[in-house]
């Protein structure tokens, strides 16, 4: 694939990512030159800040959210790469990674669009999936970083 059909193909997943938010009455930040979007989802719990980019290189898009949580405040690294490996063996899709020099917890999906095309619908089933699973998750990982409950506790999830 040329490098141009690849920017096509990468420019019609955005701008069918835009159409979906735009649909469903989403207000979002979207920054053109990078082709990603920044938007806000409150669950039953926590808000959640979400971003969806468009990776022209790879032909993939990624969703990433990272949690409000900081692993490294009460020294929880450890616990919380058990909680990831607990949770991510649980889950079909997505992975939650921990980043051990800033003690930050993401919920990351990746897609590739390189041998496919994705509609609307596509978009609107990867946010409900990914924001179900951290509802899901989030208010723990956030008790597991104040040292409220332990890795293990995520065994009962």
């Amino acid at each position: 694939m040329t490098d141009e059909m690849k920017i096509e193909k990468a420019e019609l997943a955005y701008f069918t990512l835009c159409d979906s938010l735009d649909e469903d009455g989403w207000k979002y930040i979207k920054k053109d030159g990078d082709l990603s979007v920044k938007y806000r989802e409150t669950g039953d719990d926590l808000p959640m800040d979400c971003l969806f980019g468009i990776d022209i290189k790879r032909q993939v898009v990624r969703f990433l959210s990272t949690l409000p949580v900081n692993m490294l405040a009460n020294n929880k690294l450890v616990d919380a790469a058990v909680a990831c490996c607990i949770v991510n063996s649980k889950i079909s899709y997505g992975c939650f990674d921990l980043n051990i020099e800033t003690g930050a917890v993401c919920f990351r999906m990746t897609y590739s669009f390189k041998e496919s095309v994705m509609g609307k619908d596509f978009f609107r089933n990867m946010r409900r999936f990914a924001t179900t699973v951290i509802d899901k998750y989030n208010e723990r990982f956030l008790a597991l970083s104040n040292g409220e409950c332990k890795a293990t506790d995520f065994l009962d999830i």
